[in-house]
């Protein structure tokens, strides 16, 4: 694996093999010092687009909540997508896999076997309903529970929190909502033995 030394840095992997080990690992948590940290460290400057959203997670909110903050926010992450169906107006990272989303570049490109390949695969806001990221539908929220707290939970006294059928709005600009599901996971002693493993996403 080695680093393309252009306007935006890249990663180049000799071929799809070495690429899918890559991403294999990292989604199994198996990436070592050996194999991820090295490969961030090889790429002084590589940014990727996994790093891309999450400075924008971080910083979101301030601009969100501001006149004129929203098109601010589209400037300063132009490579993130931005459905702007009904009333969802959030930020995705347009890569369902977290994990090769973390070997490309700020544009969701790599280079494999000397060719350079755009693995981005979310355009449309239905595939981020299929993925369950979208903002649920109404029928959905009618017959979701929601925590009747305050905004902020002190994680000591979480066990306290009690769930309502009630819906409570503390900023009409912001929407919360938690999906589970299951992962399909490949068990490396077993090659065509599958376990699936639950995921819970707070959005």
């Amino acid at each position: 694996m080695t680093v393309k030394d252009d306007k935006v840095d890249i990663l180049s992997f000799n071929n799809e093999q070495e690429f899918n080990n890559l991403v294999e690992s990292i989604r199994n948590n198996e990436a070592t010092e050996n194999a991820y940290s090295r490969t961030r460290s090889t790429a002084k400057n590589f940014k990727s687009i996994f790093d891309e959203y999450n400075e924008a997670m971080r910083v979101a909110d301030e601009y969100y909540q501001r006149e004129g903050g929203y098109e601010e926010f589209k400037k300063m992450f132009p490579n993130l997508y931005y459905p702007e169906h009904g009333e969802d107006y959030a930020a995705f990272l347009p890569v369902s896999d977290e994990a090769v989303a973390k070997l490309l570049n700020k544009e969701g490109k790599v280079i494999i076997n000397g060719k350079e390949r755009d693995l981005r695969d979310i355009f449309s806001y239905d595939k981020l309903q299929e993925l369950g990221l979208a903002l649920p539908s109404q029928s959905e929220i009618a017959s979701t529970r929601f925590i009747s707290t305050s905004p902020v939970i002190n994680p000591e006294v979480a066990y306290n929190v009690v769930l309502t059928t009630s819906k409570v709005r503390y900023n009409n600009r912001r929407r919360m909502w938690v999906t589970i599901r299951g992962i399909e996971k490949e068990l490396h002693n077993l090659p065509y033995a599958k376990v699936k493993e639950a995921r819970i996403d707070f959005c």
